[in-house]
Parts: structure tokens; C-alpha cells; sequence
């Protein structure tokens, strides 16, 4: 979350950069507050160019971007003002991008040591979760616990050999 405040001198709070997969939603809220006896009332905005389809919550500060594939490779430059209703009315703003990567892709997929091992593309820091199933036809996906937190640009994951072929499939999770 961002924070601002607003006395003699308005400060935001930077905004964090942000690296996410295709496809993520990209949602946090921004905080301010006023110094000001009674408290002005403030408002969000987006400055121009930011991207099509994002948003923020003029009185909630929430901003919100659903990725999608169309984005990947860019690096999308974004900048949040929240403004006070004061005579004259004071404002602030900070910069911020979100880098969108591809979806997460198979590197690998081997047999050793009596186990299924999974290597996949991956963000750092970013949390993952394994799902499989026996049967495609099957409804319902089983997870592979423990969920894998990336520390580097691959993640792995183990899974012991069953008795019978198995799916297997990675997803996103969002914090």
C-alpha cells in the first residue's frame, strides 16, 4: 500500500514495482491522510497513460488491473495522484510499473530417483501452486502440497511415482 500526507509539504509514499504473470490481477490499496482540522477529503485518480482497462477507487484508493497475454513483454508505466478538496487544493503523485512475463511454461518434466520432478518458469518471490489428476476426465484437480514460493526465474517441484500416469498443471497465486 502507498501512504500519503498532506500538512505544509504533501508526500506520497512510494509505490511498489511490480513483476507479474500474464493473466493476474493485479489489485492493492492506496492509503492517504490529511493533516488538515477538519480532515479535507481526498480522491484518487490515475495520471494519463496507464494502462487501458486499469483503475482506481476515487475514494477508496483500491487499484485494479486485470492482465492478459496481449501485455506480455511490456513494462507498463503508471503513475496514482490523490488530491485533497482544500482551497487551494493540494495533491501529490508517485510512479510505479508492472512488468507483465508470460504465463508459467514447463521447463522440464524427468523421472529420477522414484519421483515425478516439475521445473517451470517462475517469478521470484512469487507463490505457486501444483494441482493433478489421474483422469482428465476427472472434475477436480488434487493439490501437491506444500505450495512453491520462486526464488529464482524457475521453480521445481517433486511428486513420488503412483501407480498410474498423472496431469499436472501450475498456477499463479495471488497474495
Amino acid at each position: 500500500s502507498a501512504t500519503v500526507s498532506f500538512s505544509d509539504s504533501s508526500s506520497l509514499a512510494a509505490i511498489t514495482n511490480r513483476i507479474v504473470h500474464a493473466g493476474t490481477l493485479v489489485l492493492f490499496t492506496n492509503t492517504a491522510t490529511d493533516a488538515d482540522l477538519p480532515a479535507n477529503i481526498l480522491s484518487f485518480s490515475l495520471e494519463a497513460g496507464a494502462p487501458a482497462l486499469a483503475g482506481i477507487g476515487t475514494n477508496s484508493g483500491v487499484f485494479n488491473w486485470q492482465t492478459s497475454d496481449g501485455q506480455v513483454g511490456s513494462t507498463n508505466s503508471i503513475t496514482v495522484r490523490v488530491t485533497d478538496n482544500g482551497v487551494p487544493p493540494k495533491s501529490d503523485t508517485k510512479p510505479f510499473s508492472i512488468a507483465v512475463l508470460g504465463r508459467p511454461n514447463i521447463e522440464s518434466a524427468t523421472v529420477s530417483g522414484g519421483a515425478f520432478n516439475l521445473t517451470w518458469t517462475a517469478i521470484p518471490g512469487q507463490k505457486y501452486r501444483v494441482q493433478f489428476k489421474d483422469d482428465l476426465n476427472d472434475a477436480n484437480w488434487s493439490d501437491l502440497v506444500p505450495d512453491v514460493t520462486a526464488s529464482l526465474s524457475s521453480a521445481f517441484k517433486s511428486d513420488p511415482l503412483s501407480a498410474t500416469q498423472r496431469f499436472y498443471r501450475v498456477l499463479v497465486l495471488t497474495p
